[in-house]
């Protein structure tokens, strides 16, 4: 999980397949953007999309930390939609 954003193969199909698309057909960013909902989604949250490449260092290399989920209270669905809103409470007790 920590190595979500930053795997070598990750780093790859993402900015150098995903984004590349979504630069040719326009239509595909929100899905290629949705991505990062789950292999970065503390910096998707903040809205860091697109986010830099790994070795910027920036807040998405940490990727799926603890507080990812276990401050997750519930999920929003979006309809007729693959992606989903985290209800958070940050600055409580970890759910377990």
């Amino acid at each position: 999980m920590s190595q979500a954003y930053t795997h070598h193969w990750d780093e790859i199909e993402y900015f150098d397949l995903a984004v590349q698309h979504a630069r040719i057909n326009p239509e595909l960013k929100p899905v290629v953007d949705g991505c990062n909902g789950c292999h970065t989604p503390l910096a998707f949250m903040a809205g860091d999309v697109t986010p830099p490449r790994p070795s910027e260092k920036s807040r998405a290399n940490e990727a799926v930390s603890c507080e990812a989920c276990h401050i997750v209270t519930g999920f929003k669905a979006k309809p007729h939609s693959i992606s989903t809103t985290r209800l958070l409470r940050p600055h409580q007790v970890r759910q377990s």
